[in-house]
C-alpha cells in the first residue's frame, strides 16, 4: 500500500519530455502481444460501448468527409486511423513510440480496407520526439487524439504545433479522461510501475493556451453516462422537468471524461462532403417551356445560368476528381425514366463561393432519333448529386427527328 499518492507535475520534473518519451516507447516494447490494442474498438463486451460512443461524438465534433487528411495523435498501434481510412480519410499516425507505429503497420497489413471510397494517400506513420511535429505549416486538416492528450507532459508547445500543421478551418478534436484522472487507481498504478504520465484534463486551462498559440474557437460535447438507465416514466419526464438524479449523473460523467475541440479560423465547407450544397439553374437556351426538335447526328447547344445558393464552395478542381463539381446532364426517356443517367458533364470555368453565379455553354453530343427529356443538375463528384441533397434539377424535351 503506497500512502503518498504520485503527482503528475513530479513526474513530469523528474522524467521531462525526452524521458517520457522513452517511457511509451518502453511501454510498448514490453508488451508480447498487441492484439488487444489492435483490436480496438471491438476489444471486450464491457470496453466497446464506451469507445463506440466516445468515438461518435468525436467524429461527429470534427465534422469530418473524405478526402481530407487526419493527423491522429499519441496513435498507438494505429487502429484509429486505419477506421478513419476506411472512411475515405488520409492518415498521418504520430507516436514517440517507433514499436507502436511498426503495431500499426502490420495493422494495416493484415487487415486491408473494405471500402467504396479509398483515401486519397496511403496510410503515413511519423515518430514524434515530443517537441516537434516533421510536417509542414498547414498541411493537415484535422487532428484527432483519443485518449492520448494527457500523457503530454509539455501541452502548449504541443498544441503550437498543432496549430502550426493545422490549414486555416481545421480542427482538433480529443477525447480525454476528466479533471481528477490522475488520481484514480489505474492512474496511479500506470505512473508508479511504468513511469506513464496520466495527467488531470482541465479544459479552461487547455482553452486558454489553445487561445494563446492561434486557435479561435474552443467547444465540447455534453455527454450522457454509458450506462445510465431509467425506467420509462422517469425517461419521459425528462422531457418536461429536470431530474436532480440524471443532472448528477452527467455532472459526474463530464467531470470523468472530456471531449472538445479546438478550431483555427473559421470552417471552410467545400462540395468534397454534402453539407452545404444547393443550387439555383435556369435553362437559357433553348427555351425549356417548350419541345425542342432537332435533326439526328446534330449536336444541341445549350446554356444554363448556375448560381450556387449553398454555404459551400463548388470545387472545379480536386484530386482524384473527388468532389468536384461539374453540371451533369441525364439523358431519359419521355416518361423521365433513366435511360443514360450520366450522359455528360460540363466542368466549372473555376472555383464557385457561396452566392456566386455563372453561365455555362456547351454542345451536347447528338441523340438517336427519338423523344427525350434531359434533366441538369449539380454534382459533385463522389459525393451526391445536388437534387439529392433538396435541390431542383431542370428538364427540358427533345424530340430527334
Amino acid at each position: 500500500m503506497h500512502s503518498e499518492p504520485i503527482d503528475p507535475q513530479q513526474l513530469i520534473a523528474t522524467l521531462n519530455v525526452s524521458g517520457l518519451c522513452r517511457t511509451a516507447e518502453d511501454y510498448f516494447k514490453a508488451v508480447n502481444d498487441h492484439t488487444f490494442s489492435m483490436s480496438k474498438p471491438f476489444c471486450s463486451v464491457t470496453e466497446t460501448p464506451h469507445y463506440l460512443y466516445q468515438l461518435g461524438l468525436l467524429l461527429d465534433g470534427l465534422k469530418l468527409h473524405a478526402g481530407l487528411t487526419v493527423l491522429e495523435f499519441g496513435a498507438g498501434v494505429c487502429w484509429l486511423s486505419r477506421l478513419l481510412n476506411q472512411l475515405g480519410l488520409s492518415t498521418i499516425s504520430v507516436d514517440p513510440s517507433i514499436t507502436a507505429l511498426n503495431v500499426g503497420r502490420e495493422l494495416f497489413a493484415k487487415h486491408p480496407l473494405i471500402t467504396t471510397c479509398p483515401p486519397l494517400d496511403p496510410p503515413a506513420f511519423l515518430e514524434f520526439n515530443g517537441h516537434s511535429i516533421d510536417l509542414p505549416d498547414a498541411s493537415v486538416d484535422r487532428i484527432v487524439c483519443f485518449d492520448s492528450f494527457h500523457h503530454v507532459p509539455n501541452q502548449q508547445e504541443v498544441l503550437a504545433e498543432f496549430a502550426r500543421v493545422l490549414r486555416p478551418g481545421g480542427i482538433a478534436g480529443f477525447s480525454e479522461p476528466g479533471r481528477f484522472h490522475s488520481q484514480t487507481v489505474a492512474s496511479q498504478r500506470e505512473m508508479r510501475l511504468f513511469n506513464v504520465l496520466e495527467n488531470d484534463i482541465l479544459v479552461e486551462e487547455i482553452a486558454a493556451t489553445a487561445k494563446s498559440v492561434g486557435f479561435t474557437k474552443v467547444y465540447c460535447k455534453l455527454q450522457l453516462p454509458v450506462s445510465h438507465e431509467v425506467d420509462v416514466d422517469a425517461f419521459l419526464g425528462s422531457f418536461t422537468a429536470c431530474n436532480p438524479q440524471h443532472m448528477q449523473a452527467l455532472l459526474d460523467y463530464n467531470r470523468a471524461a472530456t471531449i472538445f475541440f479546438l478550431q483555427k479560423g473559421e470552417l471552410r465547407q467545400d462540395s468534397r462532403s454534402a453539407v452545404g450544397l444547393a443550387h439555383a439553374l435556369r435553362l437559357l437556351a433553348p427555351a425549356p417551356d417548350r419541345v425542342h426538335r432537332l435533326q439526328v447526328q446534330t449536336r444541341l447547344p445549350l446554356a444554363v445560368h448556375c448560381h450556387n445558393t449553398g454555404t459551400a464552395t463548388w470545387l472545379a478542381t480536386a484530386r482524384r476528381a473527388f468532389g468536384k463539381v461539374a453540371l451533369g446532364v441525364g439523358l431519359l426517356d419521355q416518361h423521365k425514366h433513366p435511360v443514360q443517367p450520366n450522359f455528360f458533364r460540363c466542368p466549372l470555368p473555376h472555383d464557385m463561393a457561396p452566392g456566386e453565379e455563372a453561365t455555362l455553354r456547351f454542345e451536347l453530343p447528338a441523340l438517336p432519333r427519338g423523344e427525350y427529356v434531359l434533366s441538369f443538375d449539380m454534382v459533385a463528384e463522389r459525393v451526391s448529386w445536388f437534387e439529392n441533397l433538396g435541390a431542383s434539377p431542370v428538364f427540358l424535351r427533345v424530340v430527334v427527328e
